[in-house]
């Protein structure tokens, strides 16, 4: 309760902090102006937000505790002086020991280093799983490019077809429809046309230079040629060749 002798104001807060504004801006504050505390079940006048008096659960308790009074005129008489931060900010102010409680305040840029450096480490670790997915994606990428050459398809075609007899019958048959095939898949397949030479250089090389992929580039030079002699020269040459080169890399 707030009573200035003339009129009084009876309102309820909360438990916790809370400013306790008068809305009854015609209260006057006078020299016999006093708080206390309302043990009488009156009226209440103003009510505020915090306080659910409303509310019959609520608990009451019998004392209050006030840490200070802020008066201010309703008709202004109000600070309107513009304040200079840039000076404020160079001035040189000297706290006395007994007030100065910055000891208080946690280091916070020594905290914003240890926090960037455990970010940097962090970032570090998951860059380190990304990046070797990438590579990993990177590598197969590269051999679904090497693998679909008509070179490695037709030395895959006549690998498959030498292990019997009905295979060799069947290989010219097969290798032509797959020839006309790649040509077909090379004018939609636009994925395989956009991906990057240099994807991985070592696994394209490394592909090209496996058994079945010269085999299919030695068919193409025979076929391309084939009014010198190019497939007699393919299958007396150039396979038997392939074959001995291919078995010492497997002895090595």
């Amino acid at each position: 309760m707030i009573d200035n002798g003339i009129e009084h104001i009876i309102k309820d807060c909360g438990c916790f902090n809370s400013v306790q504004e008068i809305q009854n801006v015609n209260f006057k504050i006078t020299k016999n102006t006093c708080v206390r505390y309302c043990d009488k079940n009156i009226p209440r006048k103003e009510f505020h937000h915090s306080a659910a008096v409303w509310d019959n659960r609520n608990n009451i308790i019998d004392e209050i505790g006030i840490i200070a009074f802020f008066l201010a005129s309703p008709k202004g008489n109000y600070h309107t002086e513009t304040i200079d931060f840039q000076a404020l900010e160079n001035e040189n102010i000297i706290i006395s020991k007994d007030y100065d409680f910055s000891y208080l305040i946690p280091p916070v840029k020594f905290y914003k280093e240890i926090i960037d450096e455990y970010c940097c480490l962090m970032d570090n670790k998951k860059s380190a799983s990304f990046l070797k997915q990438i590579a990993n994606l990177n590598h197969n990428l590269a051999k679904i490019k090497i693998h679909n050459h008509l070179s490695y398809k037709l030395g895959c075609i006549m690998i498959r077809n030498s292990k019997s007899l009905l295979g060799y019958i069947k290989m010219p048959f097969i290798l032509m429809i797959v020839v006309l095939a790649h040509k077909e898949q090379n004018k939609t397949n636009h994925f395989l046309k956009e991906l990057k030479n240099d994807l991985n250089k070592e696994i394209i090389l490394k592909e090209k230079e496996c058994f079945t992929y010269k085999l299919g580039a030695a068919l193409i030079k025979a076929s391309k040629t084939w009014y010198k002699g190019g497939y007699i020269r393919f299958l007396f040459m150039d396979l038997p060749r392939l074959k001995k080169e291919f078995k010492n890399k497997k002895v090595k």
